[in-house]
């Protein structure tokens, strides 16, 4: 890294910190964890999985006092930043109490001439080149070696906690307003279901039908003549017919929003699709799921037959002259009819719809007049909502780049003004190189003194 100021300096992050590993106790054993808050604070990248907070005190279990005697975790100070080294690199916090953690972990304990909450949002700064240096073939993983040769630009120790705070204060706005953002698609769902359910009850088009002087009449899918078709079974179509860049068949998983996206993925050839063909689709068909979530339907728009009703789904059928397959679609995508799906599917592990129960279905079934009229306003109005909707998406990537740009601007020297008066970083290291180099020789004269302890006891017991 390179283009900060003068008084800053880029190290190895091994040569400022102790880097500290983690362990797991024989997870059989049930005397090695506690209750969260009753034994050892103790965490795995698990606990840092959506967790947008800072600090962290402990994680869903603690570690017994034998759990942490027992194995390789270490107890390490309030303060350590914690990073995590697997799945995923880069989860980052800051200990707010003493605290462990699992083999997950590559840990940074700093000198006080390292800011915490500076270090922590380094650390989320190159996330990406963290990434990039992990190693392995199942999930990637930093060593302890790679942790140790992590760059880390340390700046002015005064300039570091003025850094955090502007931090603190600028990402905390970024924060408020992705989680204003992010409740904009759960209210273009709730928007959209509520335009399907006043489409499907006469409420959308009530201004028109007193204009007009139509009615809509209460009746099944069965009455109204509609033909249903089960998708075949996996004695029709197995999992080794697919293939790739064939002819689509359409499953659930397809159908989002009342529109289809067939999948490369699940293709089949040309044969099989002749042998098939009374599960041809065909345009004007309404597919619906009948299995897991519910209200997942789409009227088929193509006019070649090029799509297959997959085994997870069925088709519908009508006389379009008296009902339009676009109506129909909004019909099974309302929340009435999700309800009484829901309400009457058969199976235990997993909810299905028969033929007998799409049949059985009630709806209000107005003139071909007012379904075009229905059809037309719905249009209307879910055009709005994907308008909204793709602005919600541009805005949240802006957002998402915004805070690695802040974070980038930071840790370029951008961010906050440089004041002459501050102890260049320089200054800084050569206290932390005393500071490590004076621990060394302590922990080097601890381990002579029990060394000649240890060999002076056994001359006493030779003797």
């Amino acid at each position: 890294m390179s283009g900060f100021p003068s008084s800053w300096r880029e190290v190895e992050i091994g040569s400022i910190a102790d880097v500290i590993g983690g362990g797991t106790p024989k997870a059989g054993d049930a005397t090695n964890f506690a209750e969260p808050g009753s034994g050892v604070a103790w965490l795995t990248p698990a606990d840092l999985s959506g967790y947008d907070k800072k600090g962290i005190s402990f994680g869903k279990r603690d570690l017994s006092s034998k759990g942490l005697e027992t194995s390789s975790a270490k107890l390490m100070p309030k303060g350590t930043v914690l990073f995590s080294s697997r799945a995923p690199i880069g989860y980052v916090a800051i200990a707010q109490t003493e605290i462990s953690t699992n083999q997950g972990f590559k840990s940074f304990i700093f000198t006080n001439h390292i800011d915490s909450s500076y270090a922590y949002y380094y650390l989320k700064s190159i996330r990406p080149l963290a990434e990039s240096r992990g190693t392995g073939t199942t999930f990637k993983e930093l060593s302890g070696a790679a942790a140790k040769k992590l760059p880390f630009v340390v700046a002015p120790l005064n300039e570091q906690i003025r850094i955090a705070n502007k931090l603190d204060s600028l990402l905390a706005k970024v924060d408020a307003a992705q989680t204003r953002l992010e409740k904009i698609p759960t209210l273009l769902k709730r928007f959209r279901q509520a335009v399907l359910a006043a489409a499907t009850s006469g409420e959308l088009t009530r201004e028109w039908r007193e204009v007009k002087i139509f009615d809509a009449t209460l009746t099944s899918l069965g009455n109204a003549g509609v033909e249903v078709k089960t998708g075949p079974f996996g004695s029709a179509l197995h999992k080794s017919d697919y293939i790739s860049d064939g002819i689509p068949v359409i499953n659930p998983m397809h159908i989002k929003d009342g529109n289809i996206f067939p999948a490369s993925a699940m293709t089949i050839s040309k044969e099989k699709f002749n042998d098939l063909l009374i599960w041809k689709l065909q345009k004007g068909d309404v597919i619906i799921g009948r299995r897991g979530e519910m209200g997942r339907a789409a009227e088929v728009m193509s006019s070649e037959p090029i799509m297959l009703c997959g085994t997870g789904s069925m088709i519908i059928r009508g006389n379009k002259e008296k009902i339009l397959p676009s109506y129909l679609s909004l019909v099974l995508r309302s929340p009435t009819s999700i309800s009484f799906f829901e309400n009457n599917s058969v199976g235990s592990t997993m909810v299905n719809l028969n033929q007998k129960i799409i049949k059985a279905l009630e709806f209000h079934y107005p003139s071909i007049e007012e379904q075009k009229q229905i059809v037309r306003r719905v249009e209307s109005l879910f055009t709005l909502a994907d308008t909204v909707e793709k602005q919600y998406l541009a805005t949240k990537q802006r957002l998402d780049r915004l805070s690695q740009s802040i974070l980038a601007k930071a840790f370029r020297g951008e961010l906050v003004p440089q004041d002459p008066n501050d102890e260049p970083a320089s200054e800084l290291l050569e206290r932390i190189r005393a500071i490590k180099t004076e621990t060394v020789k302590v922990g080097k004269r601890k381990k002579s003194i029990s060394s000649k302890r240890d060999v002076m006891s056994k001359r006493k017991k030779n003797a």
